[in-house]
């Protein structure tokens, strides 16, 4: 049996990636809205004299969530809202940080509590979205083994702890593994490489990103163990969830991540 060759192995992954979209109702597409939760009561529903007011949430239907010493509780849900697929118990509710999180349903609009920065926000999906439903597919640029590249992983020894701030000013640490160095259009190139637990990540913008690519930056992926010599497949560069949603919390590449290069491989602009 003849293996697949690099071209088929990414089709495929493109195609399955299309295909998770299509059966997930929470995907990043089909998010409403993102809003910080105050201190003391935060009523939500579609009616204005809510504090955070969620079109689409049935009109029957509103709750209210409590944040008090950095929980957040439900203790108000009206007849109908669920939390987990069943009655709604009034408590203090998990957010996603502190894994398996709750998940409030109201129809056709669902909630969860998350974390950023140490501060509580509540996320709204919609899982009859327009732009769910209309989703034909990702957009890439046609593939160029040319951006398939090899490079030389030098890593920090220890890792280097550095700051990393998203798209809404929160903040959190991270560490850095090293940086991978490569030669790309005959410039030679440099990229820091950030610890994601079994990976290594590349987040980065190039000179695409002021016309063909998310301006916010792109990723790739390494898995490890990182050796000494490894590829750089940019081919596989994929968008930040901000590419598609305005209420999507990605992290911004670092300032040495941006490389004076263009990199017409991977995934492309989302919105025209």
């Amino acid at each position: 049996m003849t293996e697949n060759t690099p071209l088929e192995i990414l089709l495929q992954f493109r195609k399955e990636r299309d295909e998770r979209v299509r059966s997930n109702p929470r995907h990043w597409l089909a998010l409403a809205g993102l809003f910080w939760l105050e201190e003391g009561d935060n009523p939500f529903g579609s009616a204005d004299s809510n504090k955070i007011v969620l079109p689409g949430f049935p009109h029957s239907h509103s709750g209210c969530l409590r944040l008090e010493n950095d929980q957040v509780s439900l203790i108000e849900a009206a007849e109908g809202v669920l939390l987990n697929r069943q009655t709604a118990e009034l408590r203090v509710l998990k957010a996603d940080a502190d894994g398996d999180p709750d998940l409030i349903e109201a129809g056709r609009i669902h909630l969860m509590v998350i974390r950023r920065g140490g501060k509580a926000m509540l996320r709204a999906w919609d899982v009859e979205s327009p732009a769910l439903k209309e989703f034909n597919g990702f957009k890439y640029f046609s593939f160029n083994p040319a951006f398939s590249v090899e490079a030389s992983f030098v890593p920090y020894d220890p890792p280097r702890t550095f700051t990393v701030t998203d798209v809404i000013g929160s903040q959190h640490e991270s560490s850095m593994l090293g940086e991978v160095h490569f030669n790309l259009d005959g410039k030679d190139l440099v990229l820091q490489v950030e610890d994601a637990e079994d990976e290594g990540l590349i987040s980065f913008v190039d000179e695409t990103r002021k016309d063909l690519t998310y301006p916010g930056g792109r990723l790739l992926t390494l898995p490890k163990p990182l050796n000494k010599t490894i590829t750089l497949d940019f081919n596989t560069t994929l968008n930040w969830p901000c590419a598609y949603t305005p209420w999507a919390t990605c992290p911004l590449p670092p300032k040495e991540n941006h490389l004076p290069v263009r990199i017409e491989a991977g995934e492309m602009r989302y919105h025209d």
